[in-house]
């Protein structure tokens, strides 16, 4: 699941609250648009069993790292994602060796439903942000306030573009961090 899918899941079900992406790199979602050859592996079967599905992966590709999320308890089942895919516009396939694709064979569609999804739920978009830490707020004990602290070109809140890097920190009563990768 992508930060910007993250995000609109969030808000869906918890309207009240502002969400907003802290992105690193002036391109959002390029890593979807290479997945899978340009054509964006979403994920693996989700009629398998979990036993099954993990089999697929090799130990040193990410085998390990999926038992978490595709087990029931992490609160979002694949056929969750699925469903998500499918109920904002991208119809998949399944191949014969159990990857499931839009069925356009491209990427573009899958990065343009998460780009809508985010749009249409008011999810605040920030490029050029780089995330160096997250503490809680000492400003109200007690809470659970965070400060996160980094870098960004110009301003959080404002345009991100501009010359050089400027410190930057912002309250928020919730963090979640989609590092991309775990290496």
């Amino acid at each position: 699941m992508t930060g910007i899918q993250l995000s609109t899941y969030l808000t869906s079900i918890n309207k009240p609250h502002r969400v907003t992406i802290l992105e690193s790199t002036n391109t959002p979602l390029k890593k979807v648009l290479i997945s899978g050859g340009g054509r964006c592996n979403l994920l693996p079967d989700t009629r398998l069993p979990t036993q099954t599905l993990l089999l697929g992966y090799p130990l040193t590709r990410g085998r390990k790292e999926l038992i978490s999320p595709l087990s029931p308890s992490s609160g979002v089942t694949p056929t969750d994602v699925l469903s998500w895919f499918n109920v904002n516009g991208v119809d998949t396939k399944i191949e014969v060796d159990g990857r499931t694709f839009p069925v356009t064979d491209d990427s573009k569609t899958v990065r343009d439903a998460l780009e809508r999804a985010r749009s249409r739920l008011g999810v605040n978009l920030e490029l050029g942000v780089g995330v160096a830490g997250v503490k809680l707020s000492d400003e109200e004990p007690g809470s659970q306030r965070y400060v996160v602290h980094g870098t960004c070109k110009g301003r959080v809140g404002m345009s991100s573009e501009g010359t050089g890097k400027s410190p930057f920190s912002m309250e928020a009563d919730c963090v979640v961090l989609a590092t991309g990768s775990n290496r």
